[in-house]
């Protein structure tokens, strides 16, 4: 959703013809629903064309969550198309599935597993108006009375509830099992910063670990006091981590 970018798009304005967007089944956007529409390639066709879509050739990419799992892809793929790339909380997909060979992070993810049920998920997602997907927000952050206002939760719950949401919300962890990419993996020479806040309830810090094996030209800039949601727990200190990144 693009409403999470809040702190972050009038800062990089002042540099960058900024463009936030809503993926594919998240607020505003469409939301097909059949699992295979979540592919993982599929997602990546989608932010070649929004690129083609503005005019450019290529983009500065700064992406968190399931847009990182989409931008990591989009380095693999198409890395003429990008000059800068940013990673916030969301790990290389050989070092997520070298991660999961551990017990810790397999149990951190249990998740995933849960999501590949049919139905149940959507059903336990929205009980009691929505209240666990607010619950995940504020009680996975590090500084949730900064992190999420009221009104950060009232616009995500908007775009939650919109008919087919959900579904398509969770039909990401879906595909995402069943059409493990095949291909070989190619390192990833573009620049790219990794942004890490530590208190992460969800991925292991050591998801990172051999990172430069994968991408040569990298920078991991870590926050011990933040959580996965690091660019709404400590917004200041990851514009500064862009500025001297990017500017």
């Amino acid at each position: 959703n693009w409403h999470s970018w809040r702190e972050q798009i009038p800062f990089l304005a002042e540099k960058y013809r900024v463009v936030a967007i809503d993926m594919r089944g998240y607020n505003l956007s469409d939301k097909p629903q059949n699992i295979e529409d979540y592919k993982v390639e599929t997602l990546v066709e989608d932010l070649k064309a929004l690129i083609y879509a503005l005019d450019a050739e290529t983009a500065t990419i700064i992406a968190h969550d399931w847009g990182g799992a989409v931008a990591w892809s989009f380095a693999i793929l198409y890395p003429e198309m990008i000059e800068k790339l940013v990673i916030m909380n969301a790990p290389h997909p050989l070092g997520y599935l070298n991660a999961l060979k551990t017990s810790r992070q397999l149990l951190n993810s249990w998740y995933m597993l849960f999501f590949q049920l049919p139905i149940l998920p959507e059903i336990f997602m929205s009980l009691n108006d929505y209240k666990f997907m607010a619950n995940s927000l504020t009680k996975s952050s590090a500084n949730p009375e900064n992190a999420f206002s009221d009104e950060d939760i009232s616009y995500f719950l908007s775009g939650i509830k919109r008919p087919g949401a959900v579904r398509a919300m969770i039909n990401y962890y879906r595909a995402l099992l069943r059409y493990m990419p095949k291909r070989e993996i190619e390192p990833i020479e573009v620049p790219t910063l990794v942004i890490w806040g530590e208190k992460d309830f969800f991925l292991r810090k050591d998801v990172n670990n051999e990172l430069e094996k994968y991408v040569p030209n990298v920078k991991i800039k870590y926050f011990p006091e933040a959580s996965h949601w690091v660019h709404k727990d400590d917004p200041e200190g990851v514009n500064q981590a862009l500025a001297e990144f990017l500017f």
